[in-house]
């Protein structure tokens, strides 16, 4: 099932975090199907998005690629930010409000009073793999977890070379060389 496919089938907006709350409908964003595409082609390694503001990378293409491998294609992925505050705000504004309206995935991220030891606001395990969200102002935040699926949001807000130790975003591409054959 493509990235696509799931998003319509089973996946929910919330109204705390869209105006237009309910079924996502693929048809009000048609640009995101072939970014969606470009993420389920095993083939390709790198999907690179030059885009503007406000055009549906976060809700339409990160989050339903996202949930879409939790549900059916679960892997230990890494979502790396600016800031810890910025990994922060995307769980409380986006994340969660996804969890929270797509039964789907409610069934296997426990949110809100449901939480347990395995799910803090930057760490939601789920059977089959987790999703880790880091800020890029920390090393140990990038070099510690390897995982095959690694997203950077906002990379030109990302450090360039964190305390002395590199470009963040080579650091969260290494967490991904020992799992080169995972898709």
């Amino acid at each position: 099932m493509s990235t696509t496919e799931w998003a319509e089938k089973y996946r929910r907006m919330s109204s705390k975090s869209t105006a237009l709350p309910g079924r996502y409908n693929a048809a009000l964003t048609p640009w995101v199907k072939g970014m969606h595409e470009a993420l389920d082609d095993k083939k390709i390694v790198r999907v690179v998005a030059l885009k503007s503001a406000q055009v549906a990378w976060t809700d339409g293409v990160l989050l339903n690629y996202i949930g879409r491998r939790i549900d059916i294609d679960p892997v230990p992925m890494i979502v790396m930010f600016s800031k810890d505050n910025a990994a922060k705000d995307f769980n409380a504004e986006k994340l969660v409000p996804m969890i929270e309206a797509t039964p789907r995935l409610a069934a296997k991220i426990p949110v809100g009073a449901k939480r347990d030891k395995d799910n803090k606001w930057n760490i939601k395990g789920f059977p089959g793999g987790f999703l880790k969200l880091v800020g890029s102002n920390s090393p140990s935040n990038v070099k510690s977890t390897p995982a095959p699926v690694v997203c950077v949001e906002e990379p030109d807000d990302c450090n360039d070379n964190i305390k002395q130790q590199g470009n963040t975003i080579k650091l969260l591409e290494e967490r991904t060389k020992t799992l080169y054959d995972v898709p």
